[in-house]
């Protein structure tokens, strides 16, 4: 992600980017160069995790933020999109442990250890009060999504519900009032157990549906589609009744991969109900039109051979040789921009 990223989004009629992030770039290299261990198959995954008990117990987790990658990436994203008038949301994409069985989303060294090894929501509620204590009184930030799409999780939403309850309340006690993006069971889209009353800070928090329409799973996009659980907002119906009865903000944190009419008229329908939406995603590996906003062109870096050919892959991602995705792009414009 470049500037001249930020810049195309924001000509594209876009007003928020929701910045997705891995909790390993809060590491320092010494302690990243362990949990690559564990990916090489060179440190057992065991002693990875007494290493981050030792790490917590002794505060030397996130003790420099300014020193660490993900904030000098957060630093550098908000000054871009602020040049454009852009909001962030601020998106715990792989929260360390794994909040689900989905390794495409996840820290997925062993699925759903975020909701059996303690350290890992220890860690998460250290993180998000480093984030809260630097970036209180920001105001180009316009959310924290404090773990996307939790899946298939022990407990279920009884679980999801002690873990947010403690991020809330970590993120408020730092002084910051931020709104906060909660995300349910089911990839971030039951809330049974989780209604607005139950939290003890219940101000500014934003209820989330990700909005994928899937042939095992078809979603339409009519104002009055429904799902029998009220709970559950994947349907617009659902999402204006819920956002009614528990008189809280909805949001479609993430909606895309579909063809481009699908997802004109969803961005069309969301819009007259006044209902905001977040594209996902921004770009994507195909030598094909996709529904991504850009294709990164071949070859990719499960075709790399050795290290020498990094530099190439690394070069093709870059925006100035990436490949718009124009019926996207143009299915999308046309809403945003009336």
């Amino acid at each position: 992600m470049t500037k001249a990223d930020i810049d195309y989004i924001a000509a594209q009629g876009f007003n928020c980017i929701r910045l997705p992030l891995h909790y390993d770039l809060f590491l320092t290299p010494a302690q990243r160069a362990v949990r690559n261990g564990v990916i090489r198959g060179t440190v057992p995954y065991a002693d990875y995790v007494a290493k981050l008990r030792e790490w917590q117990q002794k505060g030397e987790l996130f003790r420099a933020p300014a020193q660490l990658d993900a904030i000098k990436l957060i630093d550098k994203t908000l000054a871009w999109c602020a040049a454009n008038k852009l909001y962030v949301v601020l998106d715990l994409h792989a929260a360390p442990g794994a909040q689900g069985t989905d390794s495409n989303i996840a820290d997925a060294l062993q699925p759903n250890d975020f909701w059996q090894e303690p350290i890992y929501q220890d860690i998460t509620n250290g993180l998000w009060a480093t984030i809260a204590q630097r970036y209180k009184s920001d105001g180009r930030i316009a959310m924290y999504d404090l773990v996307n799409e939790p899946n298939n999780v022990p407990g279920g939403n009884a679980a999801i519900h002690t873990m947010l309850e403690r991020l809330i309340n970590t993120v408020r006690a730092q002084g910051d009032q931020h709104l906060l993006l909660l995300e349910g069971n089911g990839f971030g889209n039951n809330y049974n157990a989780l209604a607005k009353s139950t939290f003890t800070h219940s101000e500014n928090l934003v209820y989330n549906a990700h909005r994928y329409n899937m042939a095992k799973y078809p979603l339409s996009n009519a104002l009055d589609a429904s799902n029998p659980d009220a709970n559950q907002l994947g349907t617009i119906g659902n999402l204006l009744a819920f956002r009614t009865a528990q008189d809280v903000p909805v949001w479609v944190g993430e909606t895309g991969e579909n063809t481009p009419q699908w997802m004109g008229e969803a961005a069309r329908n969301l819009a007259s109900v006044g209902i905001g939406w977040c594209h996902w995603t921004y770009k994507r590996f195909s030598d094909k039109p996709i529904a991504a906003l850009l294709r990164i062109k071949p070859p990719y870096l499960v075709d790399v051979k050795s290290a020498a050919e990094l530099p190439q892959i690394l070069e093709d991602i870059k925006f100035k040789n990436c490949v718009p995705n124009t019926e996207v792009i143009n299915a999308l414009k046309a809403e945003i921009k009336k």
